[in-house]
């Protein structure tokens, strides 16, 4: 199935609230991504190879960049607008027909800060408005070792409200 918008590359993407910034995953962020899987808090909620090691974060940044043409899925990082070298962390959007599944996971220095509720918001409205889905899905898994513990899921309509806005900082 082709992306509703056929046109629809990852360069020059870039959304942002003036606070985050999500661009595109690139493999400049290889790197980073590698540095930040180490945390355990990552690997207690996200599936991540452990241990984790640059091949995997090569493997991840490859894989992303390819799904893009595809309309499948999209990888953005998430970054500050006046550091954009600098992670924050990945949020990602897996699309089946209108129905789109959300992701992320956030590196150790970025939490706490509403970044993930920002970066979430940004991409939900840009899904919404450039791919034309009906509902986003974010799923939060607490796994162990032995397997995922408890789950949470959350629902956005399209047609839902506007999200009150944040506090800024």
């Amino acid at each position: 199935m082709a992306p509703p918008d056929a046109d629809l590359e990852p360069v020059g993407i870039e959304l942002t609230d003036g606070v985050v910034t999500l661009r595109p995953i690139a493999e400049h962020d290889v790197d980073q991504i590698t540095e930040a899987c180490q945390d355990p808090v990552i690997q207690r909620y996200i599936p991540v190879p452990r241990p984790y090691a640059r091949s995997d974060a090569e493997t991840y940044v490859a894989l992303s960049l390819d799904f893009w043409p595809t309309g499948r899925k999209y990888v953005f990082t998430v970054v500050e607008p006046d550091r954009p070298a600098l992670l924050l962390g990945v949020v990602s959007l897996t699309v089946a027909g209108r129905c789109g599944n959300a992701a992320y996971w956030l590196a150790p220095g970025a939490r706490g800060r509403h970044v993930a509720s920002r970066a979430l918001r940004l991409l939900a409205d840009w899904a919404f408005s450039h791919l034309d889905l009906a509902v986003l899905l974010l799923e939060i898994h607490d796994t162990t070792d032995s397997g995922p513990r408890s789950a949470l899921l959350y629902v956005r309509l399209a047609s839902d409200l506007p999200p009150l806005p944040r506090p800024t900082g």
